[in-house]
């Protein structure tokens, strides 16, 4: 189940991300790891690159939402649910029924699908 779980130890978190050349610039082996239920985007030169990128991308915006307090607000608008201390990703048929644009991509298949899993922060 992919999944944010925040606690004291830290952020736990487990999400969908599409890792994909990207086909504009194919010469510089640029690659794009995009994960649309937190709307968010990495990239670098190589998949492992690009999948740092993201990691590190993600762990900024979810710093930045903890520190607003607006972690529960921002994920609830990007479709996630929230249930015994666990937020829920939406899942990725559903996002493609509200977004053409995510449908187009999938429905192409240009990509590989990974999970990123890994405590992102501690929190005090």
């Amino acid at each position: 189940m992919n999944m944010i779980k925040v606690s004291n130890k830290g952020i736990q978190v487990k999400v969908s991300v599409f890792v994909y050349l990207d086909t504009e610039h194919p010469d510089n082996d640029m690659f794009i790891a995009y994960c649309p239920s937190l709307n968010l985007v990495g990239y670098g030169n190589g998949e492992e690159n690009a999948k740092k990128d993201f990691e590190w991308v993600m762990n900024d915006y979810l710093s930045d939402m903890v520190s607003q307090g607006t972690l529960e607000e921002d994920l609830r608008n990007h479709g996630w649910t929230f249930s015994q201390s666990v937020f829920s990703e939406p899942k990725i048929s559903d996002m493609m029924t509200k977004d053409e644009d995510l449908k187009d991509f999938i429905d192409k298949g240009l990509y590989h699908r990974i999970n990123i899993d890994k405590t992102c922060m501690a929190l005090a």
